[in-house]
């Protein structure tokens, strides 16, 4: 954890007006330099400069700009690496070292956005605006350490203890001299941290829902989120029920369901999205490169698992506009589609699902089987007559394909990675490849760092 922070020390506030076409816009060139520990924020306008730093950090390329959501895609079902252009061929093959360039640049990344929430969480400022940053910041801390927990926690490893096994830091101050090299917390300590920030912040959101930063509702649906993953089934369904109470969000019906993922703007089902704009996104690094465009291309449809059977003819998802063929391969072609287009960290129809599956397993099948069906409704695909786990997570799988949600519904239901072109061997659940290792850097920099088993 020294060598996060030597990194983060200086990079903590991005101005509002700072663009740039580059993949990483927080060169210190680019960045108010300022030593936050002697002279810390002071005005509303500091936090919101955090605040700013810390949604461009998110959408940076190691992080929800491209590479969680493809980790999630290249182990699975769906998609696979073939390797066109050299990447993550590691990653969907489990062939993954310490000292790779992915698990570090995603580690560093998702610390550096702690950095910037916890600024703006533990200053002294007060009123309104600044609980409402301090909200969003909770809720960005919470769901930071949630996607570092579900990469790197050895929870779903056999033998390493389940919920006691090894987390990750969970880092609540900044710069803290007594924190600089911290051991990994338990996973159930990281869990009981994550719903801790959660409620922490609930409270202090005002009632603004501007679908391009956290708010009320994205944080509950965060919650339920967190929720499915651990089997939280009652937290799950009343964070969810509360999220689609809450704004005006709806499902975007079939009509418009190829153009929601093209379009500019907030769209029907927008709840919370990390911006790119054409003057300021991730460039060839980002997700429509290496999904569709043909000088990357790398991530393309696991066709060794029969993937489009899993849609009728019919079902808007499986068109010619959401699914083609680009240079002899099956891909992913209408999420996603230009340099510009927003990550779409939470859409409507993600809530409906995970409201469906919580209320599958708290008993209510009739509730769920409605839940689901409001989405078949909307995709030109033939309504379930029963709601049950497999329906709940096939249509799950149907319609966030591509959004980084598969390997993580594979894994908490205790499905390990299946084969590829690329791939020729499985690895079942438990093992040690469910989790990736820590960055070795961290290891040589913190004699309090333990490594992930096996690595």
């Amino acid at each position: 954890m020294k060598k996060i922070f030597s990194k983060i020390l200086s990079i903590t506030a991005l101005s509002v007006l700072i663009t740039s076409c580059s993949s990483d816009s927080l060169e210190p060139s680019l960045v108010q330099s300022r030593d936050f520990t002697l002279n810390p924020p002071s005005t509303v306008q500091d936090l919101n400069l955090l605040a700013n730093g810390m949604y461009k950090r998110m959408v940076a390329v190691p992080y929800y700009g491209r590479d969680l959501i493809i980790y999630n895609e290249v182990r699975t079902d769906n998609a696979y690496s073939n390797n066109a252009s050299g990447r993550f061929l590691n990653v969907g093959t489990g062939t993954l070292t310490a000292s790779a360039a992915f698990p570090t640049d995603t580690w560093t990344q998702i610390y550096r956005v702690i950095a910037n929430a916890n600024l703006i969480i533990n200053s002294s400022i007060t009123g309104a605006a600044a609980d409402d940053l301090k909200a969003q910041a909770l809720v960005a801390r919470a769901l930071a350490h949630f996607d570092l927990l579900k990469l790197y926690g050895q929870h779903h490893v056999t033998g390493q203890g389940g919920l006691e096994a090894l987390g990750v830091p969970y880092v609540k101050t900044y710069r803290d001299l007594n924190q600089l090299a911290p051991a990994r917390n338990k996973v159930s300590e990281v869990k009981q941290f994550i719903y801790a920030d959660l409620d922490a912040a609930l409270p202090l959101f005002g009632s603004t829902l501007d679908y391009t930063k956290i708010n009320k509702q994205s944080a509950y649906a965060i919650k339920s989120r967190v929720g499915i993953y651990f089997g939280d089934w009652s937290i799950a369904k009343d964070a969810a029920a509360t999220a689609l109470g809450l704004g005006t969000a709806t499902i975007v019906p079939q009509s418009g369901f190829v153009s929601s993922f093209a379009a500019d703007g907030k769209q029907v089902n927008s709840v919370f999205e990390l911006v790119q704009l054409s003057n300021d996104n991730n460039g060839i690094n980002g997700l429509y490169q290496i999904y569709g465009a043909t000088n990357y291309g790398d991530v393309v449809i696991n066709d060794t698992q029969n993937f489009q059977a899993i849609y009728e003819t019919a079902d808007v998802r499986k068109s010619a506009f959401m699914i083609g063929t680009i240079a002899g391969f099956q891909r992913n072609i209408g999420k996603y589609t230009k340099l510009a287009t927003n990550t779409k960290v939470i859409r409507y129809e993600e809530i409906v699902l995970n409201y469906a599956e919580a209320l599958l397993e708290t008993g209510d099948a009739a509730g769920a089987l409605t839940q689901i069906n409001r989405i078949t409704a909307q995709r030109g695909a033939t309504a379930y007559t029963v709601a049950n786990k497999a329906n709940v997570l096939l249509e799950r799988r149907r319609e966030l394909a591509f959004e980084g949600f598969r390997f993580d519904d594979r894994v908490r239901n205790g499905l390990g990675t299946p084969t590829s072109p690329k791939a020729t061997t499985a690895f079942a659940y438990g093992d040690y490849r469910m989790a990736f290792p820590i960055p070795q850097s961290e290891i040589n920099g913190n004699a309090a760092m333990k490594q992930n088993y096996n690595y």
